[in-house]
């Protein structure tokens, strides 16, 4: 088992798998319309705790509808329940495409001299293009909550 993830690359290639198989898993075992979600057959009726306690829905509201929506192929509505939604599932699978494309990177410049450099730099862009997108999906985020909220 060590000897797997010593190869160049393993963790990220791993990683990206982990992710994918997680995000297959709830789109097989979850399903979701505009009014209710339902896990393994059985549908869920849970609320919202801030809205019941303040009256005023949370910034994640109806967040889970919307990222099981996308899972399923319905952007449009998940994008009107809460547009964070769909980019957070976009994000997942652009997440997992990077790390798929970095094992690949790693194996083919583990036989260069200057690997180390070049995959420094390589991690480096992914880590910095992450935190834009996530700052990205976070603004869409707090956008739609204000605009339900006010």
């Amino acid at each position: 088992m060590k000897k797997i993830f010593s190869q160049p690359g393993a963790t990220a290639g791993l990683l990206g798998a982990v992710v994918f198989l997680q995000l297959a898993a709830v789109r097989v075992l979850s399903s979701a319309t505009g009014d209710a979600i339902w896990f393994a057959g059985r549908e869920l009726h849970w609320g919202c705790a801030f809205k019941q306690q303040f009256g005023v829905p949370c910034p994640n509201c109806g967040m889970t509808r919307s990222v099981l929506l996308t899972l399923h192929g319905h952007a449009g509505q998940a994008w009107e329940i809460n547009p964070a939604g769909p980019l957070v599932v976009l994000g997942a699978v652009m997440f997992c495409a990077t790390m798929f494309l970095l094992m690949r990177y790693q194996r083919q410049q583990h036989q260069t001299t200057f690997a180390d450099a070049n995959a420094q730099a390589v991690k480096r862009g992914i880590i910095i293009g992450s935190s834009v997108y996530g700052a990205l999906v976070f603004a869409v985020l707090m956008a739609h909550w204000v605009g339900q909220v006010f």
